[in-house]
């Protein structure tokens, strides 16, 4: 009874935090910088609970959710440039993206741990590649002339989505059997739960938070660039995933906001905030780790 209400208590507060930034988003006004902060919060936060999931629930933790994010982006921000309405955009964006986090799977799903973590970055290093390179997506400038279809309340509108979609997910036999399949995969499997299949599964679905973070990125701002998906928009999520504890996914959202409201406050001083992001993670893997000694 203890863990049941422990997890409803984890999703009233998931659901309670996306309820905020709906208020939020619906306070300020069309254009102003409040509305700005606040679709970046919303988009960091999708970012982070994808990677929750797939990290908590599987044991994958990607370092490539920024190259998903620009899949999903270029892929909307093509379709909506072309004339194309905002659910075709959508799909493409999420289509793509998914499809790319299928091939990636089956490809590297076998490997574990660190091995993963650089395979994945590997990967955002490759898309970032096609993206200033491959003819018609505009190179280092990026695109241009994306119609903006975001506002504050769209962007926590979404975001509220993802926190109901993720507790909805964290209660099906799914969401169990993926445990099982990280706690001891051997014995998963003799019981007939197909590992690898289902790893793929919860990596193509963290891949699809990071495409909507995407499609959310092309409306907000008219333009897409390579440069908006560098390998630090990954390690801001790993981060946010890391710091905000990996036990309840509210935490994920708190730590998000705070990387971003960081990066937002301090722009002009970028240093101090590297600086106070490296001792933060180092003092939370810290933490994490003499948990996990303690509980062993």
């Amino acid at each position: 009874m203890k863990r049941g209400a422990a997890f409803s208590l984890g999703e009233g507060g998931l659901l309670a935090v996306g309820g905020l930034y709906l208020l939020l988003g619906m306070g300020f006004g069309a254009g102003s910088f409040g509305e700005l902060v606040v679709m970046r919060l919303c988009i960091g936060g999708v970012m982070a609970l994808g990677l929750y999931f797939s990290a908590v629930y599987a044991g994958l933790l990607s370092l490539g959710q920024g190259a998903f994010m620009a899949i999903g982006a270029y892929g909307a921000a093509v379709c909506l440039r072309a004339g194309g309405p905002l659910p075709l955009a959508a799909l493409c964006g999420l289509g793509l993206c998914g499809l790319a986090a299928l091939g990636l799977g089956w490809a590297v799903l076998g490997l574990k741990g660190d091995y993963l973590s650089m395979a994945t970055m590997a990967f955002a290093e490759i898309v970032r590649a096609v993206l200033f390179h491959l003819p018609g997506l505009g190179g280092a400038s990026g695109l241009f002339g994306v119609p903006a279809f975001l506002n504050g309340a769209g962007a926590a509108w979404a975001l509220l989505l993802a926190c109901g979609g993720l507790c909805l997910l964290m209660r099906t036999p799914f969401a169990r059997r993926l445990r099982a399949v990280k706690n001891d995969e051997p014995a998963a499997e003799s019981l007939g739960i197909p590992a690898r299949g289902y790893k793929t599964a919860a990596f193509v679905i963290s891949a699809g938070f990071a495409g909507l973070a995407g499609v959310l990125f092309a409306g907000c701002g008219g333009f897409v660039t390579p440069f908006d998906f560098s390998f630090l928009r990954s390690m801001d999520t790993v981060a946010a995933v890391v710091l905000g504890g990996m036990g309840a996914p509210v935490g994920c959202l708190v730590a998000s906001a705070a990387i971003e409201l960081s990066a937002v406050g301090l722009q002009s001083v970028s240093w101090v905030r590297m600086v106070l992001y490296g001792v933060g993670l180092i003092g939370a893997v810290r933490f994490l780790h003499g948990r996990e000694k303690r509980r062993g």
